[in-house]
């Protein structure tokens, strides 16, 4: 039985938004959904859902449960591109001693992609789907992708590399999006959902290593005080087309880029706002005079951090029912950043729900 198109996108959009936190949630067309926040005022935002998957036959073969079985009894393909997608094979099983278990036993091979592969696909979708044009009077959009690449599911290791993860144009095509956040849904091998936001991993990424390029490559004096840093990173971001906004936190600064933002606190812990949707609602920094990177400072932290890599651990723990197909579990993105890769000394961030928590 075919899985119906608007039963999926509401399974994408409860894997990463609770409802019950929304005072509405309408159906919409570009976007998908527009749902306005207790809270939130009267202005709603939009969310746009879609699936990504490694080609149109993996689609097929994923809503249309019965089509493998079909192809195995017989049936033929339901698509003329499919033959090549899904060549049917016969095999003859044996055990360890060369007795034939199964004879013509019916399957399908097809050749392994890489991660670079992968992560283009990605790219490939949020540059598609930026292109599509959105009217949401006085609200944003955010996109959600449920990654079917890997219909088997992903390895999901317990620590991985947003540096690697945001390469192969998916740093890019952030950029250049019209969405104020790009949450990526990846499914396990176990068939968890684990939520994971991109732009505000992108920001962390590069506040970190941008930190450690000043302390590690430049060893720069005179950065003995927070909002040094964080002028400093905002000034540096520029020339990467990351029009951060210095804000005003408890008297420090941070740097906000559209649904998120990083600082120093007091005790140099990083921290990482979720604005959650809302506006950040904070004043702007009043900015102070500091020498700005030179042309060479900037050459070599340009250098530094593109030989680098920012590392977290953990996706943690599944909180929240999904529909379909997987299990009554989510995960939600728990940060545990290594100690080596903050900018000083601190234990690792946390996104917040709201601005003004320390992380």
């Amino acid at each position: 039985m075919p899985v119906e198109k608007r039963a999926n996108e509401w399974s994408i959009l409860r894997t990463v938004y609770d409802i019950e936190e929304c005072t509405a949630v309408e159906e919409s067309e570009r976007p998908d959904f527009l749902l306005t926040k207790h809270g939130h005022g009267a202005v709603p935002f939009g969310v746009e859902v879609t699936e990504l998957f490694r080609d149109q036959a993996d689609a097929r073969s994923v809503r249309h449960p019965d089509y493998l079985d079909a192809l195995f009894r017989g049936a033929p393909h339901m698509h003329k591109d499919d033959k090549a997608a899904l060549p049917l094979s016969f095999m003859r099983i044996t055990d360890l001693d060369g007795n034939v278990t199964h004879e013509n036993m019916p399957g399908i091979f097809t050749a392994a992609r890489s991660e670079s592969d992968h992560r283009r696909a990605i790219a490939a979708t949020i540059e598609s789907k930026g292109t599509r044009g959105y009217a949401v009077e006085g609200g944003h959009v955010n996109l959600i992708i449920r990654d079917r690449y890997l219909l088997s599911g992903e390895p999901l290791p317990d620590e991985y590399s947003v540096t690697a993860l945001l390469s192969d144009g998916v740093r890019e095509a952030l950029v250049d999006s019209p969405f104020r956040e790009v949450y990526l849904i990846s499914i396990s091998r176990a068939r968890e959902q684990v939520v994971r936001p991109l732009v505000q991993l992108m920001l962390a990424e590069r506040f970190f290593l941008f930190g450690k390029a000043i302390e590690g490559a430049l060893g720069r004096p005179g950065m003995d005080e927070q909002w040094k840093y964080v002028q400093a990173f905002a000034g540096y971001v520029e020339g990467e087309a990351l029009e951060v906004e210095v804000l005003d936190l408890d008297g420090l600064p941070v740097a906000a880029y559209r649904s998120s933002a990083v600082g120093l606190s007091r005790e140099w812990g990083p921290k990482i706002l979720d604005f959650a949707d809302r506006h950040a609602g904070l004043p702007l920094w009043e900015w102070r005079p500091l020498d700005g990177l030179t042309d060479a400072e900037v050459a070599a932290c340009k250098q530094f951090i593109s030989d680098s890599e920012f590392l977290w651990g953990s996706y943690g723990t599944p909180v929240e029912p999904a529909d379909l197909e997987f299990p009554k579990t989510r995960s939600v993105q728990v940060v545990d950043v290594p100690r080596e890769e903050l900018p000083r000394r601190a234990g690792g961030p946390r996104p917040n729900d709201g601005a003004g928590a320390d992380a």
